[in-house]
């Protein structure tokens, strides 16, 4: 006999005839059946703000490619950005100060459907003006605490990434190139 949520328990025990189990299967689906996989619910500026050592608003000048790689069903695209900083809301930089954040796209390049649950990733752009909650890893670089921790303030002229064949785009005068 296959297992029953608590409640209709005693009355799969007590009748084990169909209509009996109908009903508990459909009060199982009506209760939200199993748990899914979602994505995190994104944090709000404030709790952000306290994961970060450094919290900054600025304009990415420059975006280089750094490598590909691919992680079980997923290909990933390892980019730095260059992030002047004009604003400092945490942390001990100055403003002009240039930071480099690493970052990843990722793919789905797996069979079959992509599986739910994983959390987009931040990208930066070159030109873009954002607000960038951040922790400092090894060495001078910086990666974005959470998957909400970047916010676009202005968008960039084009939303576009360097590829191997030109590994970098710099913001000159408001223009990629």
């Amino acid at each position: 006999m296959p297992k029953v949520p608590g409640p209709c328990r005693a009355l799969t025990l007590a009748n084990s005839k169909g209509l009996t189990r109908a009903l508990c299967l459909g009060l199982a689906l009506l209760w939200g059946g199993p748990p899914s996989k979602a994505i995190p619910a994104p944090m709000k500026d404030d709790r952000l703000l306290a994961m970060a050592g450094v919290a900054v608003e600025g304009t990415v000048v420059r975006v280089t490619y750094l490598r590909s790689e691919r992680q079980g069903q997923y290909a990933n695209t390892v980019f730095q950005a260059e992030l002047r900083v004009e604003t400092v809301l945490k942390g001990n930089v100055k403003t002009g100060d240039i930071l480099t954040i690493s970052f990843a796209t990722e793919a789905f390049v797996g069979q079959g459907r992509q599986p739910v649950g994983r959390s987009p990733k931040p990208a930066y752009f070159p030109c873009e003006r954002v607000r960038a909650y951040l922790s400092k890893g090894k060495s001078t670089i910086y990666y974005t605490v959470y998957w909400n921790g970047r916010r676009g303030l202005a968008s960039p002229p084009v939303f576009r990434l360097p590829r191997p064949d030109g590994k970098v785009l710099r913001c000159v005068a408001g223009k990629v190139k």
